[in-house]
């Protein structure tokens, strides 16, 4: 009888922290994006000379800057930006994690047509 008393006082106490400390642990996790991501896969089709700005904007839309370079020329920017916040706690220590990363995509379109490509 002794035994069993001392198995349920450990049971309870167990429960108990593990109630206790499940309640002292939290966190978030939030993640964004922002602008137009264009894909390897994606300017590997663009063909400058053979691609035509209406496919550009037909398949990515418009881009994030346009400027224009000269008479019938401009440069078109794909700016793509994601962003991760992570806060957690444990008991009383606080964590925060945050990482963003950006990607930018450049055409230049003479005359209707893609004439050269390149990432920054």
């Amino acid at each position: 009888m002794r035994n069993y008393k001392i198995h349920a006082l450990y049971t309870v106490a167990a429960t108990v922290a593990v109630a206790v400390l499940a309640g002292c642990v939290s966190g978030t996790s939030e993640y964004k994006e922002t602008g137009t991501y264009v894909s390897s896969a994606t300017l590997r089709q663009i063909d400058p000379g053979a691609t035509t700005g209406e496919w550009v904007l037909g398949v990515l839309g418009e881009p994030t800057e346009r400027v224009e370079v000269g008479k019938g020329e401009e440069i078109w920017k794909y700016l793509f930006t994601e962003s991760r916040n992570r806060k957690g706690q444990v008991l009383f220590v606080t964590g925060a994690d945050t990482s963003e990363a950006s990607r930018s995509v450049f055409f230049e379109v003479k005359d209707g047509k893609v004439t050269r490509k390149w990432q920054g």
